[in-house]
């Protein structure tokens, strides 16, 4: 849909937001509201039912989470009134991996306080400034301020400083109104696409675990595997453990290599990084000397290897394909090869991919907290192991199916990127006047 535009614009020195129209003026946040911070709260002060305290991470996608956060007696919302907040009020995020965040706190009856490192504006057109904030030319001022300080941070005198447009009060009832409805037609297309995600992703896990626990034949006697994670498997499929059936290898210690002897060119050195969609990412791999990489032959890699992350996001899995040059494995993952011909890597994948491991993992971890995948409880994972013709045709059918449901995901979150975009795009070019948006609502 086109939208008209203002009678005659003018120029500004203001690189952020360029021309503006001509009856618009430019002037600091400061002179339009204050934006005030929260208060350091101790965790010492929490209690199981109080006032809410909105901290950063309670600041959702244009909205507060009121329903998670933490709490505080209520005398705190009597004593220290300066840190109330108010439905309607605007919250931004001052700190940490979400700064520039913006919500806007509903309509409640609840007692609301604020952390610090939250700043609030309230404002007769909080909406107007919410849009404002929400804008690419402020966002990517706290962008460029935040990532010059040592902690991501960015102060409310620096937020106040900022140029905005000064416009009068009828057209900020305009932007707002039209913001509202636009964004709200976006955000829920927006909602709408990731529930498909949900329900393809969700398909998708039922087509693995069915096949790699039931295969495709629908008429197959059954037998209880006697393995909690498990269950039931075709009568004529058999059991085993990795140990017993495969290769497994990862780096240790390794001389004290560090990330001072990454270059651009010798052997590859893949890492948990690299890992990407069941491949990696040779462009991606950092290189180690060819001495280096001759100093541990038990972990240098071949085709159809199949690799799993053993540190941080535990489980990551790759089957290595069309290696350009010799290659080794950095820290944090294991190598698995099979021994013998019991089975396929390429169905190991799919058997690790699925929930059965999920439950192993889940099953040994119960009660602690493990964030390590050691070698002795991988090895002591046992695992379904049909006959190797099933597996090819298991393996085959996976790969198909799959790959269309992927296809499909992509198109999905490509479209749930396009409107985000688009949603980026509107505000700016409304609340900047490079479109005129009166009396369209």
């Amino acid at each position: 849909m086109s939208y008209g535009s203002y009678k005659s614009y003018k120029t500004t020195e203001n690189m952020w937001v360029g021309e503006i129209p001509k009856e618009w003026d430019l002037i600091k946040m400061k002179f339009c509201f204050n934006l005030r911070g929260g208060y350091a709260f101790k965790s010492d002060d929490f209690v199981e039912e109080g006032a809410c305290l909105i901290r950063i991470g309670d600041i959702k996608d244009g909205s507060v989470d009121l329903e998670n956060c933490k709490k505080l007696p209520l005398e705190y919302s009597i004593m220290m009134k300066d840190f109330l907040v108010g439905a309607g009020d605007i919250l931004i995020a001052l700190t940490g991996a979400t700064i520039g965040k913006i919500g806007q706190v509903p309509k409640t009856h609840k007692k609301i306080l604020l952390n610090q490192r939250v700043g609030k504006l309230n404002s007769e057109y909080s909406t107007y400034y919410k849009y404002i904030l929400e804008s690419d030319f402020i966002q990517s001022q706290i962008k460029l301020i935040s990532e010059g300080s040592a902690q991501d941070n960015i102060s409310n005198e620096d937020i106040e400083n900022f140029e905005i447009l000064k416009v009068d009060d009828m057209t900020k009832i305009s932007i707002s109104n039209f913001l509202d409805n636009k964004t709200y037609e976006i955000d829920k297309n927006i909602e709408k696409n990731k529930e498909l995600i949900s329900l393809l992703e969700e398909k998708k896990n039922v087509l693995i675990n069915q096949a790699v626990t039931k295969g495709l034949e629908k008429n197959v006697r059954m037998k209880n595997s006697g393995i909690k994670w498990i269950g039931e498997i075709p009568e004529h499929w058999e059991l085993n453990r990795i140990k017993n059936t495969s290769y497994v290898k990862g780096r240790i210690g390794w001389h004290g290599l560090t990330s001072n002897e990454f270059s651009d060119e010798g052997a590859f050195l893949v890492t948990g990084t690299d890992f990407d969609n069941g491949c990696i990412n040779w462009e991606s791999c950092h290189h180690i000397s060819y001495e280096r990489y001759q100093q541990d032959p038990y972990i240098h890699l071949k085709n159809g290897d199949l690799l799993i992350t053993k540190d941080g996001t535990i489980g990551k899995l790759a089957l290595i394909s069309n290696i350009p040059d010799k290659a080794t494995l950095n820290s944090g993952i294991f190598l698995v090869r099979p021994v013998g011909e019991s089975y396929l890597n390429e169905f190991l994948y799919w058997v690790l991919y699925s929930d059965v491991f999920k439950r192993y993992f889940d099953y040994i971890k119960t009660g602690s907290t493990i964030s390590h995948l050691y070698q002795e409880t991988f090895e002591n994972f046992f695992f379904e192991i049909p006959p190797i013709n099933e597996q090819i045709e298991i393996v085959d059918y996976l790969n198909t199916e799959i790959l269309k449901i992927n296809r499909v995901l992509d198109k999905v979150r490509e479209n749930i990127y396009l409107l985000e975009e688009y949603r980026t795009s509107l505000i700016y070019h409304v609340v900047t006047g490079k479109i005129d948006v009166r009396g369209e609502i």
